[in-house]
């Protein structure tokens, strides 16, 4: 096996290196697989197949470690092998970590890592239904390695006023030969809130970078300048909205390139009573894309949520759907327009804990995009059946990977 496989191992080591000891800590090893298959009908000319009917197996090691009450640390990795009727069989490997740590009564620092060894059609189909998001997709479907690193820290600097600062890096590369990919970005945020009873006005400042290189593409380096007032409410103990608004400055260092100056926006609904939660969300201005090596000018609307059918049996739907719709920035003098595009992403998952070391499960996924390099309408659906097995039920602890949405906070609060 090619040993770039394996990078993410590197990658995860070289976060783990720098969060705080839990050695001390209380926690536990868990151990899980799931047995699925799968049929996948895609229309071309995205992946080039019409019908795969595939089955696989994904093992699964998650260790969660506990400083109760100051900290909470989870390291996830997951392998998965697949055998396909249309395309080879596929090795993909994960690694995940999230961390949460109360530094002290005002402070907290969040620090998260994925990295993920797979092929687009697999990461597709076996992420997370909550984490889907709306993605403008290449039209092929090489080995990618990706790598995701966050962290936040959240600093509130008396009764009524709070600073943060978040930041936020990004990369992809090909692992096949035969498709050249190397993608980077970052971007730093910080920003500074007065809070009332449920009211939090404030600001932030946006920086960004982004190096593209997707052969035959021509490279490019952005740098993006944001800044926006935003407000904060709590309507209800179960409802509450966040609003920004400003502008973005983007650039570039590479000879003779132009400056752009575009709007930018964020407005999200949330919801959330118990263990049921909705989020609507609203985000316009301009985002690199790794997979297809671009700057993009786009509008995004995403709804998603979760919520039990059934508590006492223990049965649990989830779902997102989100729509984007979309330019190419270009820089360079005398570059030829290229057309808008619309991208569609949709997934549901319907789970049922038949025991404590028993699940069932199904989920569904649709994606449909033109432009952005396809020369016509491109569709797949994918449905997904399978069974997990675990050595021990679920611990009921979800470590936060983002700061607070809700003005009193209650919406990032580990549950227990």
């Amino acid at each position: 096996m090619d040993m770039r496989a394996w990078a993410p191992a590197a990658v995860l080591g070289a976060v783990l290196s720098v969060v705080p000891s839990v050695a001390g800590a209380q926690g536990g090893l868990t151990a899980r697989a799931r047995v699925l298959g799968g049929y996948t009908h895609q229309t071309p000319p995205i992946f080039g197949s019409t019908h795969d009917y595939w089955t696989g197996v994904m093992p699964e090691l998650s260790y969660l470690a506990l400083e109760d009450p100051r900290g909470l640390l989870r390291l996830t990795y997951g392998f998965t092998a697949a055998v396909h009727t249309r395309d080879p069989v596929e090795v993909a490997n994960r690694l995940t970590l999230v961390s949460s740590y109360e530094l002290s009564k005002r402070t907290t620092f969040l620090l998260s890592a994925d990295a993920y060894q797979s092929s687009l059609s697999n990461y597709l189909v076996t992420q997370p239904v909550i984490d889907t998001a709306v993605l403008v997709l290449p039209t092929f479907n090489a080995r990618l390695l990706t790598a995701t690193g966050g962290e936040a820290l959240a600093w509130a600097a008396s009764p009524s006023v709070n600073l943060a600062q978040t930041l936020e890096a990004v990369y992809a590369r090909s692992l096949d030969p035969e498709v050249d990919i190397d993608n980077f970005f970052t971007t730093l945020v910080l920003s500074a809130e007065h809070t009332w009873n449920v009211d939090g006005l404030g600001g932030e400042l946006r920086t960004g970078f982004a190096s593209l290189h997707t052969a035959p593409l021509p490279d490019q380096r952005f740098v993006t300048l944001t800044a926006a007032p935003r407000w904060r409410h709590d309507y209800t103990p179960e409802l509450s909205s966040s609003l920004s608004a400003g502008a973005s400055l983007v650039l570039s260092p590479d000879d003779g390139s132009r400056t752009l100056v575009v709007p930018y926006g964020h407005a999200s609904l949330l919801y959330t009573l118990g263990p049921t939660s909705a989020e609507l969300s609203y985000a316009g201005g301009t985002q690199p894309s790794a997979l297809i090596g671009q700057m993009l000018r786009a509008h995004v609307v995403t709804l998603r949520g979760t919520t039990p059918l059934s508590e006492r049996g223990q049965v649990v739907l989830g779902g997102s759907v989100g729509y984007l719709h979309g330019s190419v920035v270009d820089l360079r003098p005398g570059a030829v327009p290229i057309d808008d595009f619309d991208s569609v992403v949709g997934s549901a998952d319907l789970s049922w804990a038949v025991t404590d070391w028993m699940q069932l499960f199904v989920r569904g996924l649709f994606t449909a995009q033109n432009g952005a390099g396809a020369t016509e309408l491109s569709a797949r659906e994918a449905v997904t059946l399978g069974i997990q097995l675990s050595t021990s039920p679920a611990d009921g602890i979800v470590v936060p990977r983002r700061l607070p949405q809700r003005v009193d906070g209650t919406d990032v609060t580990p549950l227990r």
